[in-house]
């Protein structure tokens, strides 16, 4: 349990913690049970307290993954959570492609610009980058043609002009068969 998950459960008064009242006002403690979390106003407050303390900033996007333009929306990320979103075989190249750019960046050469302006502009690191690519999907997507495999090909075999290696850090194999990858790039 996180400390933060821990405050909230030690603020809530007693009467909802028992265990003859109503069981579902707070999920089970033990991340490896399955259960509901219900969003109250008490925990959504905790929520943003925690994200508030930790100096966490959360921003959601939607739309054309053709179209969105990383630049404009704040440049590169530390963390990119995504869910759900490899399913159609056309879309995946536009979304490895934007996926590697939320957590790499992109060059911006500008063609104008002298080569001490040019220069200026380069950083060299020798770590392999301070990000984190999550992807939550079903392994098979029944009647659209998607699925883990598809997206691991895409990300792997550079099908989209980038490439990088995916590993699986959880998977669930009853019922629905779903997993979260991992994805590091190539730059």
């Amino acid at each position: 349990m996180s400390s933060a998950s821990e405050k909230f459960r030690q603020s809530q008064p007693e009467s909802q913690l028992d265990a003859d009242q109503d069981a579902d006002l707070l999920p089970p403690a033990d991340p490896t049970q399955s259960g509901d979390l219900p969003i109250t106003p008490a925990l959504t407050s905790a929520f943003v307290t925690a994200l508030k303390d930790h100096h966490i900033r959360i921003r959601t996007f939607t739309g054309s993954w053709d179209t969105f333009d990383i630049q404009s929306a704040g440049g590169r990320y530390d963390l990119v959570l995504t869910s759900e979103t490899i399913y159609r075989l056309e879309s995946l190249p536009s979304l490895v492609r934007l996926l590697h750019r939320a957590c790499v960046g992109e060059a911006h050469a500008d063609p104008d610009a002298s080569l001490t302006e040019s220069a200026s502009a380069l950083t060299l690191s020798t770590s392999p980058g301070n990000y984190l690519c999550l992807i939550a999907a079903k392994l098979v997507y029944f009647g659209v043609g998607g699925g883990v495999s598809e997206f691991i090909n895409a990300v792997e075999l550079g099908e989209s002009g980038v490439s990088g290696k995916v590993k699986t850090i959880w998977e669930q194999n009853t019922g629905v068969k779903r997993c979260i990858l991992k994805v590091v790039w190539r730059t």
